[in-house]
């Protein structure tokens, strides 16, 4: 009896000590993220083999865990980010197909596109000029992201960079030109 009590004595403690060294979302990070919103994109993809990036440009539309995120240039095409799915379609007069389902991909990718990380996906260190490098906790994700920097330059200008295992980098500059979305907005967030 003495030594279930010396054992659940123990246990207490150490959730106790785990609880009071239980690591904060840096505030910077947290300020990062944003639940609506719309605005411009361009993307760079450097790849090794390339001597110059693969420019693309387009908008996106966010609303919680839902982003639009349509390439205007140099090709058209709407990837549709949602919580148990990614659909694509390359013309506004074709349906969606769906490209991942039930994936933890999906969430992952709308948290980078919104800013909205958690510590429980990623370890997040402090880089410089107030930017935060991630590194994905899961190992499914880390054969897809070596690892991730977010850089909030301004209330308005986010960049986000991607660095995969073979060390190709995509980076992307995201505009924030408005916080409250019309209901066409809310609309281009459905599957047609």
């Amino acid at each position: 009896m003495r030594r279930l009590w010396i054992l659940l004595s123990l246990l207490c403690l150490g959730a106790r000590a785990n609880e009071l060294v239980v690591p904060t979302t840096p505030p910077v990070v947290e300020s990062f993220g944003f639940s609506q919103g719309a605005g411009t994109f361009t993307q760079l993809k450097y790849f090794k083999f390339l001597s110059k990036p693969i420019a693309s440009t387009g908008l996106f539309v966010v609303n919680q865990q839902d982003v639009l995120w349509q390439t205007s240039s140099p090709v058209f095409s709407q990837v549709l980010i949602k919580p148990a799915a990614i659909h694509r379609r390359l013309a506004l007069d074709k349906s969606y197909q769906i490209l991942v389902q039930d994936s933890q991909i999906n969430q992952l990718l709308s948290a980078l596109l919104t800013g909205n990380i958690s510590e429980q996906d990623w370890q997040i260190t402090a880089g410089e000029n107030g930017c935060f490098k991630l590194l994905p906790k899961q190992q499914q994700m880390s054969q897809i992201f070596g690892h991730v920097s977010l850089c909030k330059n301004s209330d308005v200008l986010r960049e986000v960079t991607l660095i995969d295992p073979q060390g190709n980098k995509t980076t992307i500059e995201m505009t924030l030109k408005k916080t409250q979305l019309t209901p066409q907005e809310l609309l281009s967030l459905e599957l047609q």
